[in-house]
């Protein structure tokens, strides 16, 4: 069990790395496409900040064990900050539709992100209520806006009910590996499980009691050099 979640610890760690990195490309992509159909050096040079920004996050990642252990909670705030320059890009080109459909679309992709619903909620409702806010500041709220708006604050609630299926998803997974492990250990007979190069993956306590090996032993080792005559 404790190897599966390390497993998924690890899994979830390359998952966030990647998003970071092609989060990345993409934002240097469309501040250097923002440069060039508008002449906007402020859109560019923000968005080569926060590109810099998501690239040292990444590679600190790999040589920093204080910021993978952390790096869930700075991918949030990575994702924040994203999401603001975001929102400055519509400000800069005055809320044009171009720019907020997809400026909404990514808010509700990436609040999916968030492990715990209040912090999914927190990112949607900070981030649309700062874009509410510059919009009527800047003058340029016109009423069919309300339908972007309303559709982003209701993928708060889309948001919970996946949040919800997902952790149901993980308590079940969780549920049947402490069953299954519980089943090895209390067998009388010995188990051994073998990967596709017949190296040793996982054994029980009885098989290394019948074999006379211990654990450390067996783990990785090649099974048909145990079974060799000498």
């Amino acid at each position: 069990l404790f190897r599966s979640q390390v497993k998924q610890k690890t899994q979830e760690l390359q998952n966030l790395r990647t998003i970071t990195l092609i989060t990345a490309i993409v934002v240097t992509a469309l501040g250097f496409l923002f440069e060039q159909l508008y002449n906007d050096g402020w859109i560019l040079l923000t968005g080569l900040i926060m590109s810099m920004s998501m690239v040292v996050g990444f590679l600190a990642s790999y040589y920093s064990a204080l910021v993978r252990r952390y790096f869930s909670r700075l991918s949030d705030i990575i994702i924040f900050l994203l999401h603001t320059w975001i929102v400055f890009v519509a400000f800069q080109r005055d809320f044009d539709p171009v720019v907020l459909l997809p400026a909404a679309i990514s808010i509700f992709t990436f609040s999916l992100i968030f492990d715990d619903f209040r912090r999914s909620l927190l990112f949607i409702f900070s981030i649309t209520t700062l874009l509410l806010l510059l919009m009527t500041l800047h003058g340029a709220w016109k009423p069919e806006d309300y339908v972007t708006l309303t559709s982003l604050y209701a993928g708060a609630a889309i948001s919970y009910l996946l949040q919800q299926r997902k952790e149901r998803f993980h308590e079940e997974i969780a549920t049947q590996e402490s069953r299954f492990a519980a089943l090895v250990e209390n067998m009388n007979d010995g188990l051994i499980f073998i990967n596709e190069h017949w190296k040793i993956r996982m054994v029980s306590d009885q098989f290394c009691r019948i074999s006379g090996f211990s654990r450390g032993e067996l783990l990785g080792s090649d099974l048909r050099k145990l079974t060799r005559s000498e």
